[in-house]
């Protein structure tokens, strides 16, 4: 019971190990932000409350009672430590934040470097407190620093435990030759090491948390898109559907009444496609459409729109394209669709209408006109292109 508990503690409590190896780089890069925004202007203070100690503290006790006395020399080592830690901490995380490289990213990824500054921070943090039993009996600074590093820093476990287990290592040392009362010094190690263990576990149970919420998120972000796609793809042809053609012809409209640029519309379907299908199959039939809708897409540019209006109808948004354009686009769709071959030796024409927007008229009125287009080329003999 206890082991599961434990288990269930260090491991995380709504992902799977498969879950955390899948999205590893994704929790590895979001957990870099999300240390960086938290360490930025914490660590960028520290730059100058050392600069203060160093030399409102440090540098004046040496002057006055030399580098031996009363530690002079270890304080200004391990004040002079935690300066540079806040200084590189503070520059990495700023550079992180803005998506850029630091110099030490050549040697040392963002996450060890994180490891190494708490290591150093904790280190000095533990050479302070011990270095301090000579006037005081406290160690109050190391047990709070000790839990504020294991819910501050969101590092992975194996991370935290190293940098806690060195810096109680050199609690440990330091308090034996500086503590003299053997009382104080029981005392101070036991609280110590309870202060680690507890640090360790927050920073656990920190840790997972975040990897929790993060893969949650990303599921989530992976639903909502995998919807949206679904929401705008035809499930056949998977082109675009309805939907989404209904809503980029509003946008290309509106973008082309501010801006002026050109839209063109084509809508084409194939001709006797019923035949087809009553003829072949609708197996068969489905696989013309695949084709068709393959074909015609190797044809038009990524801004434009190339969707399944209905059946065996199509439609494109060219944008940025006059009706000369548009046409040109038409011949080729025309002409490339000649060199498909499809099932049973089928051989399919198109019946295309073309028209190109005019100012002052919405979304409706265009559609309309190029409807109009399509019906007289496909009342006129079929496998014609018409522009209006």
């Amino acid at each position: 019971m206890v082991s599961e508990m434990f288990e269930k503690l260090l491991g995380s409590s709504i992902t799977s190990k498969r879950e955390v190896i899948e999205y590893n780089s994704i929790i590895i890069e979001k957990n870099n932000k999300a240390n960086a925004k938290r360490e930025l202007y914490v660590l960028f203070l520290g730059i100058f409350m050392e600069l203060f100690l160093i030399g409102v503290y440090d540098i004046p006790n040496i002057i006055n009672n030399g580098w031996k006395a009363e530690n002079g020399i270890y304080y200004l080592i391990a004040h002079t430590l935690l300066f540079f830690i806040s200084l590189t901490g503070t520059f990495a995380s700023y550079r992180v934040l803005r998506n850029k490289e630091f110099f030490l990213f050549k040697f040392i990824k963002y996450e060890n470097l994180n490891a190494v500054l708490s290591l150093g921070f904790l280190s000095a943090i533990a050479v302070i407190t011990s270095l301090d039993q000579v006037n005081s009996d406290s160690i109050m600074i190391y047990i709070f620093f000790s839990l504020i590093t294991g819910f501050f820093f969101i590092m992975r476990p194996k991370f935290t435990f190293f940098a806690l287990s060195v810096s109680l290592v050199i609690f440990i040392i330091g308090n034996v030759l500086y503590q003299t009362d053997t009382g104080i010094l029981t005392s101070n190690l036991t609280n110590a090491i309870l202060s680690i263990i507890v640090a360790f576990f927050i920073s656990v149970v920190t840790y997972n948390s975040f990897v929790d919420h993060t893969i949650t998120t990303i599921k989530l972000e992976e639903s909502t898109k995998k919807l949206e796609f679904l929401s705008s793809t035809d499930d056949l042809t998977q082109i675009s559907n309805r939907r989404k053609y209904e809503q980029n012809f509003k946008k290309e409209i509106s973008r082309s009444k501010r801006t002026d640029i050109p839209i063109s519309l084509i809508m084409f379907d194939i001709d006797h496609f019923k035949r087809v299908n009553d003829e072949f199959g609708h197996v068969v039939g489905d696989e013309v459409l695949i084709k068709l809708a393959e074909s015609t897409t190797s044809q038009i540019r990524l801004e434009d729109t190339f969707a399944r209006y209905g059946g065996e109808e199509f439609v494109i948004i060219l944008s940025n394209s006059t009706l000369e354009k548009a046409m040109q686009k038409t011949k080729s769709i025309q002409q490339n669709l000649k060199k498909v071959v499809f099932d049973k030796d089928i051989t399919i024409t198109l019946s295309f209408g073309v028209t190109q927007y005019i100012p002052g008229e919405d979304s409706e009125e265009m559609f309309k006109r190029v409807d109009k287009a399509l019906y007289e080329a496909k009342e006129t003999g079929r496998d014609k292109i018409i522009s209006r």
